[in-house]
């Protein structure tokens, strides 16, 4: 898996530095820990997510329709929600929550 998504990563962070588009920095584009992930965002998120949402916080990922539909879509998420609750979380933290999350519940492919 960290081989796929290490050939989609490259060219993709190929595309965005071509592109040079606006908010081309909020994305961040190395594969991180799922592991470190889910204990991010389980002392992180979870709080948020179960006042806003209940019960474990989970149902925001599982909601139909779902507002993220690709792996660039997550990436904007997380660090759009780290900008918004202020959690300051770094670079590999937000990479480490976005593996965790499309992991757990997205499951979006690299091709």
């Amino acid at each position: 898996m960290r081989r796929l998504i290490s050939h989609w990563v490259v060219g993709f962070a190929i595309a965005i530095g071509c592109a040079g588009g606006a908010g081309a920095s909020d994305l961040y584009l190395l594969p991180g820990d799922p592991e470190n992930g889910q204990a991010l965002h389980q002392a992180r998120c979870t709080v948020c997510h179960e006042t806003q949402f209940g019960g474990d916080g989970s149902s925001i990922y599982e909601r139909s329709p779902r507002r993220v539909r690709s792996i660039e879509g997550l990436m904007k998420q997380v660090a759009f929600c780290n900008r918004q609750t202020r959690a300051d979380l770094n670079d590999h933290e937000v990479e480490d929550i976005v593996a965790y999350l499309n992991e757990a519940f997205y499951r979006f492919t690299m091709d």
